[in-house]
């Protein structure tokens, strides 16, 4: 139930044209809305910065509040009325004060409702709701171990997922590094078989570099050879070689003889 009323902060002296709402009935509680219009001298009061509460006075003169309102817009205020506004039977009243920090700034002109009287059950009614009640008890407390199995259930349920998550997240590291491993492996052979083309390069190279080496020894061997079988034709030369020169000079100097 919404109920809206006006209050103004220019109050009357007496009951005369104050608002009221409608009638509560005693034991009722979180069903009544009050939503109040407050105003000063007939135009809507300037709550930005401030606080409302609802003060009220019950029918046995027990004083509830102040409870805080919600401040909605302009010179509006809320309140869900508290249940211990209906618990006397018989007339109430209230206001709404407004403060600014802790400083009480202003209060507004009174309301009033009227709180009725709730049936009791006699004793032949009690004798037929009691069963009706306690099937109900049974009923709500089997409705609650439902739902605490319902729960038991999904937390079961969320931790098997999460289980499978983490599975799931172990297989995909697991198949990364094997993916890893594998590339290291096809990097490590492509390595090796590079070393292995040098390798063999290189062994190509020292057996040409070795064949040239015996090409050029044999060749110095054939030259020695050579240089050794002229020196000994040389050798074997010589003594002729001088008896050829002696014969030329002998002859020559028997020539100039011969002229002389």
């Amino acid at each position: 139930m919404n109920q809206t009323i006006k209050l103004d902060t220019r109050k009357r002296d007496g009951a005369y044209g104050e608002e009221r709402i409608a009638p509560l009935r005693r034991g009722e509680r979180n069903n009544a809305l009050l939503t109040v219009k407050v105003c000063a001298n007939g135009q809507p009061y300037d709550l930005a910065g401030k606080t409302a509460s609802l003060v009220a006075t019950t029918a046995a003169g027990k004083l509830v509040g102040p409870c805080p309102m919600e401040v909605a817009e302009a010179g509006i205020a809320r309140i869900m009325l508290p249940a211990a506004l209906y618990s006397a039977v018989g007339s109430f009243s209230g206001y709404v004060e407004i403060r600014e920090g802790e400083t009480l700034v202003d209060t507004t002109d009174r309301f009033g409702g009227k709180v009725i009287e709730c049936a009791d059950l006699d004793s032949e009614q009690a004798a037929e709701f009691t069963p009706l009640l306690g099937e109900l008890q049974n009923a709500v407390a089997d409705e609650a171990k439902r739902v605490e199995a319902e729960k038991a259930r999904a937390q079961a349920e969320t931790e098997r997922v999460k289980a499978e998550e983490e599975r799931g997240k172990a297989e995909e590291k697991r198949a990364q590094d094997s993916k890893t491993r594998l590339e290291e492996l096809a990097q490590a052979k492509t390595n090796a078989e590079t070393a292995t083309g040098e390798a063999n390069t290189a062994r190509d190279e020292a057996k040409k570099a070795a064949k040239s080496a015996t090409d050029a020894a044999t060749s110095v061997d054939k030259s020695t050879a050579a240089c050794n079988a002229a020196t000994e034709a040389a050798k074997a030369a010589l003594p002729l070689g001088l008896c050829i020169a002696n014969g030329r000079i002998c002859q020559r100097i028997k020539k100039e003889v011969t002229n002389g």
